[in-house]
């Protein structure tokens, strides 16, 4: 396993390149889901609940028609998505002839649709939450944006808790975390369609720098092989196809899609002000309008991490002084 160090560096070094960055494309479906009162400003009140670390999946448990149902914290799934079988279970009626592309690590995966009358976690009830039904999925189905982009969400997998809190930060205001938090700045640059028919996906993009070269990343849960490169945005970094030839080869599965994944060691990856000597990342092949670097589980090991949708900013602390991206498939 490969450790890397970070330090904290200034910020003035990675404004530029937030603002000088273009949108990025995702083809991926959309959904509706029932939504809660938000107040203009400040936090509201909040849930907290147990995550469980179970093979490197950040599993929670949630009730879904009065029944109990054990989800996949999935920051990467735009919607959510219930198991097949576990929708039989959990009383759900499949939308004949309705067909939805989720992008995964493999490529396209299709999948079904189902309505959830009543998602409540903690005691706060979603209704008439549109759902994705698939038969690959980990546990009971996977949690995804389109719940989680409702509150601010408080990510603190070192110590198995998420708080999701109602409302949202003012601008300017900072989460109360106590310790050495980090501010990421972030945008939702996750853009297709046109027109009145424009998505917006809810993605919070921040500004991430690999041996020179500058993209946006995604901040993935769901994403259990580690953290994850493109080929292009590799060899944009300077890897070249022999060296990738010489990497370790591991394989990794998104939504049943095999996927082998090379293990490269790197110089240095910037996330926000955050640095990190040496890491050891998992390169992909490219899949139509693929994000070009991924934020996977093994990041969400070493820190907690604060989401605040109602700003569009990410917040930081890391738990460790050596915190590890390794690269390791699950």
């Amino acid at each position: 396993m490969a450790l890397s160090s970070w330090q904290k560096l200034s910020g003035e070094c990675m404004r530029p390149i937030l603002a000088g960055l273009l949108c990025i494309g995702l083809a991926a479906c959309g959904g509706q889901s029932g939504r809660l009162a938000l107040v203009s400003c400040g936090l509201g009140p909040a849930i907290s609940l147990p995550v469980e670390v179970n093979r490197q999946a950040a599993i929670v448990t949630v009730t879904i028609n009065q029944r109990r149902a054990r989800l996949l914290l999935d920051t990467g799934a735009n919607v959510s998505v219930i198991n097949r079988n576990a929708a039989s279970v959990l009383g759900l009626t499949v939308v004949p002839d309705t067909k939805s592309v989720f992008q995964a690590v493999g490529g396209k995966a299709s999948s079904e649709r189902a309505t959830v009358q009543n998602l409540t976690i903690g005691g706060v009830a979603l209704t008439d939450l549109s759902v994705g039904v698939n038969k690959e999925t980990i546990e009971d189905g996977v949690l995804g944006l389109d719940v989680l982009q409702q509150f601010d969400a408080d990510i603190d997998l070192p110590h198995g808790r998420i708080t999701l809190h109602q409302g949202g930060l003012c601008e300017g205001a900072a989460p109360p975390i106590p310790g050495n938090v980090l501010e990421i700045p972030a945008k939702r640059a996750i853009v297709h369609g046109v027109g009145v028919a424009q998505v917006t996906e809810p993605y919070l993009m921040v500004p991430v720098s690999l041996d020179g070269a500058v993209t946006l990343g995604m901040f993935d849960t769901g994403a259990l092989a580690g953290s994850l490169v493109s080929t292009t945005f590799a060899a944009k970094a300077g890897v070249s196809d022999a060296q990738l030839a010489g990497d370790q080869v591991l394989v990794a599965r998104g939504f049943g899609t095999a996927v082998p994944l090379r293990r490269h060691r790197f110089g240095r990856l910037l996330v926000g002000r955050e640095r990190f000597d040496m890491p050891t990342l998992l390169v992909g092949r490219d899949t139509p309008q693929v994000f070009p670097v991924i934020l996977g589980i093994d990041y969400f090991r070493t820190h907690r991490v604060w989401f605040s949708f109602s700003t569009n900013r990410v917040f930081v602390l890391p738990d460790h002084d050596e915190p590890a991206l390794a690269g390791e498939a699950g």
